[in-house]
């Protein structure tokens, strides 16, 4: 038998080791749990007024502006912005997929680490950036007004168009990344052998590719959809009076209206809806890793074959740096902005603004404040992961023992609990949070982060773990005094390179949070995201630029620090 089968205690190991793990199981297990209940407990007191009227204490004490035809109207509006938006999105993403997974050429690794935009740029950075590049005085809009004597102006921005342009490329790159990862490893000989028994492209594509990208262009579809879905900040920004959302109308009605009966009810429609969509995603998911599974070699890239190809390879990377390169490089070109685009001739071109910024107190404030919530947000999440994995390690190694029933339902919890943050926005979490404890506070702050950056943690480390070859970890476990004892001396050795991309993940999400610190309204509390939030509201977007690329730079040298030393397994 491979596997140590003798009973072994959590702590049974030499010292120190032993504290070692004592400390890790203590202090990992706290953190987890704690995780897990800064879930939970939120959701539960979010969905709650939907049942009880007692809660309208906190509120008005009027009847409930809740109707049927008013909700009905808002979910619908949510649902096809962001039915239409991933749609678009997982469009964009198969095309630059096919060109990353089968193609050479300059800017590849570039274009693939666009992955990383959902994730560690906010979308409220997102929301400036396309309104200082397309809104009426932007960039866009002011060459065309020099080219055109005014008579072309584009004006998309606060329509419906202008929501599913912006969040589709937005998160693109996740359905690029998705889908290059399994397309580029397929294995080639079944189409080689269609081809030869006179099969056309379009039907090998048809019949043979297709049906094996189908699962990770329907999970991609799936959680472009779900972040679509609890778009907040760019809604807000955007849809105006005109257009609301399931998430800004829990937002006004549970901190500028107070109707916290009408609130919980809007929490329970949105979480229903994003819990069944979470399951289809899971199920996808599962199903797209074992096909992965059975993918052994990595397709050998051509180049650019024909000049149809290469048309089409020119338009859409013209497109995605139209829409989402020049607008995220016209908020640096902003930030040096005095006044306006022209100036009669004179120079535009200042450090005015730049002065202004550093020269006020607040701004080192709300950078402190971003610097410190980020790194102990993080360093929990890392945390609670660590444990998680720690948890699924010592589980998922069989020891021959037969499993019961309660066995398979831990495993199926354990499998379930990293994907169940998805369900929630951010908003809930903070609505929730408010009604549990209407007093913000920073502690409450962290605790809501720690509630959804763990998972995205867990993800990161998860990837590092399955990449260590299965006879390493049973070696690990066959001359260690057990699981607990190798998971320490030899997988967290091994994993280090996912904990680093965790923390800075991490990192970037919860300095880029501006939607729970604005539902919880912490008195006198400043951070960056929220200091542009504030700023671009009084329409002060050269000055909300400047925080912009301070938020983008401490972020970015997070990433810089933790993966300058490249390690691989």
């Amino acid at each position: 038998m491979l596997y140590s089968d003798r009973a072994i205690s959590p702590f049974e190991t030499s010292s120190p080791q032993c504290n070692r793990l004592l400390i890790f199981f203590i202090l990992g297990g706290s953190v987890f749990t704690l995780a897990v209940l800064s879930f939970l407990l939120p959701v539960i007191f979010a969905i709650l007024p939907s049942f009880s009227n007692r809660f309208e204490v906190l509120g008005n004490f009027g009847k409930s502006q809740s109707d049927f035809g008013r909700v009905a109207m808002i979910t619908g509006f949510t649902v096809t912005q962001a039915f239409f938006s991933a749609i678009l999105a997982v469009i964009i993403g198969f095309g630059a997929a096919f060109f990353c997974a089968l193609r050479e050429f300059k800017g590849r690794n570039f274009l693939l680490s666009l992955s990383a935009i959902p994730l560690s740029v906010p979308p409220l950075i997102i929301a400036i950036a396309y309104i200082l590049f397309f809104g009426k005085q932007g960039v866009l809009n002011s060459i065309l007004n020099w080219a055109f004597n005014g008579n072309i102006n584009i004006n998309f921005l606060y329509s419906v168009l202008g929501i599913i342009i912006i969040q589709a490329f937005y998160n693109f790159p996740i359905a690029m990344q998705a889908i290059t990862q399994v397309w580029q490893r397929l294995d080639e000989e079944l189409e080689e052998v269609a081809a030869l028994m006179g099969a056309k492209p379009r039907r090998i594509f048809r019949q043979i590719i297709l049906p094996e990208l189908w699962n990770p262009i329907l999970s991609s579809f799936l959680i472009i959809f779900l972040y679509c879905f609890f778009s907040f900040m760019i809604i807000l920004m955007f849809g105006g009076m005109d257009f609301s959302t399931l998430e800004v109308e829990l937002y006004v009605a549970g901190r500028t209206t107070l109707d916290i009966s009408y609130a919980g009810k809007i929490a329970l429609i949105e979480t229903a809806i994003a819990a069944s969509l979470t399951i289809g995603y899971i199920f996808s998911r599962k199903q797209s890793t074992e096909n992965v599974l059975d993918l052994k070699r990595q397709r050998i890239r051509k180049k650019i074959i024909n000049k149809k190809e290469n048309l089409i390879f020119i338009i859409l990377m013209s497109i995605i740096i139209l829409f989402l390169l020049a607008p995220l490089f016209s908020i640096f070109i902003h930030s040096f902005i005095k006044t306006g685009y022209t100036q009669g001739g004179n120079t535009f071109i200042s450090l005015a603004p730049w002065k202004k910024i550093l020269q006020t107190a607040s701004t080192w404030e709300a950078a402190f404040n971003t610097v410190w919530i980020g790194i102990t947000t993080s360093i929990l999440s890392i945390m609670a992961s660590l444990f998680f994995l720690y948890l699924n390690f010592t589980t998922s190694l069989k020891t021959g023992i037969t499993e019961n029933k309660f066995s398979s339902f831990i495993d199926s919890v354990l499998k379930f609990l990293p994907y169940a943050p998805l369900m929630i926005s951010s908003v809930v979490l903070g609505f929730g949070f408010k009604i549990f404890m209407p007093r913000g506070s920073i502690v409450i702050l962290i605790l809501a982060q720690l509630a959804r950056t763990w998972v995205f943690a867990y993800a990161q480390i998860q990837t590092s773990f399955a990449q260590i070859p299965k006879d390493i970890l049973q070696a690990a476990v066959l001359f260690s005094s057990g699981k607990r004892d190798a998971f320490m001396r030899v997988v967290l050795p091994l994993i280090k390179p996912g904990i680093k991309t965790a923390f800075a993940f991490c990192f970037a999400i919860s300095a880029g949070d501006a939607s729970i610190p604005l539902l919880l309204n912490i008195p006198k509390f400043k951070n960056l995201s929220l200091q542009i939030f504030r700023l671009s509201g009084s329409y002060r977007f050269t000055e909300s630029s400047v925080i912009a690329i301070i938020l983008a730079v401490i972020t970015g040298l997070v990433f810089f620090i933790l993966q300058r030393k490249k390690e691989t397994i």
